[in-house]
């Protein structure tokens, strides 16, 4: 495994970046646990994890169309007769046409609706003075109820319904620092579809990972690690923490804003390189310059 082709050679500001690696499987188990210890487990009241399993489950397995995609189906959508086929201008005018036949059917059954009701209101309006006196009557009788209740010294009032507690939106939960490994990267070994980078613990070929840079902004990248060498043997450097694994990821993008944020890290420190110095033109002289005119020839 070498480094990728073609790197820069101008210099930079950042060389180097620690990162903080974990497997997605440690972090959904982490989340689970935290919920476990919250809600305590029951085997009369399970534990609801039914708001994680959404979460992973639509952006991990999530092909849903963009907002785009869905306007430019409904536009072609349009332009379509009822047997798939596209229409013409002439066809359109006329389903166009219809259209406006049926909004005028509507018109006309709505003014029928609009009388109806006129009629019913004058009909309701007798019924109101009947159903208010009656009203006055429950009251009083209602009074009376209460306080004979209150004298018994007990009361049959219905208790209001304790409402469920609205459960807040589920957030990514960090694993535990012995499930977290450490390791850095290059600046020349990232690229915006993989990377490569060293780290201090062995993990499965095929797994999938979260790599979180430590920078000013620290932010997490998804990658599924696809190589995975030990170089502890050919190694003779002495540090605190040996990183004896050479690991290649390619990145997933799972989870929103995932690209945007390492496509702004790697524009943040890109170098800056000068453009190259003009080159000066010979003058043009209308005479040209002769050796052996100091000779007189």
């Amino acid at each position: 495994m070498t480094s990728f082709i073609g790197k820069s050679t101008h210099p930079v500001e950042v060389k180097k970046v620690f990162v903080k690696i974990w497997t997605l499987r440690d972090e959904i188990e982490s989340a689970i646990a935290q919920r476990i210890e919250e809600e305590g487990h029951s085997e009369d009241k399970p534990v609801d994890i039914d708001d994680i399993k959404a979460f992973y489950h639509k952006h991990l397995n999530s092909d849903e169309q963009t907002d785009e995609d869905n306007s430019e189906e409904d536009d072609t959508n349009q332009n379509l007769d009822p047997s798939g086929n596209p229409m013409d201008d002439d066809a359109q005018a006329m389903m166009a046409a219809m259209g406006g036949g049926e909004d005028s059917s509507e018109e006309e059954s709505s003014e029928e609706e609009s009388s109806e009701e006129e009629s019913s209101e004058e009909e309701s309006s007798e019924d109101e003075s009947s159903e208010d006196e009656n009203s006055e009557e429950d009251d009083e009788a209602a009074k009376l109820a209460a306080e004979m209740l209150a004298d018994q010294g007990g009361s049959d009032t219905p208790k209001a319904e304790e409402k469920p507690k609205q459960r807040e939106p589920f957030e990514r939960v960090r694993p535990d620092e012995k499930l977290i490994g450490q390791g850095y990267v290059l600046l020349a070994d990232i690229v915006m579809d993989q990377m490569l980078l060293f780290c201090n613990k062995n993990y499965t070929i095929g797994q999938n990972l979260i790599v979180e840079f430590q920078v000013t902004k620290p932010f997490s990248v998804t990658a599924e690690l696809t190589v995975s060498q030990d170089i502890a043997r050919n190694s003779k450097i002495i540090k605190q923490i040996k990183y004896a694994r050479r690991l290649q990821t390619v990145f997933l993008f799972q989870f929103p804003g995932e690209r945007a944020n390492l496509r702004k890290f790697l524009q943040s420190i890109e170098p800056e390189i000068p453009s190259p110095p003009k080159k000066l033109k010979r003058p043009e002289s209308d005479s040209d310059d002769d050796d052996f005119d100091d000779l007189g020839f």
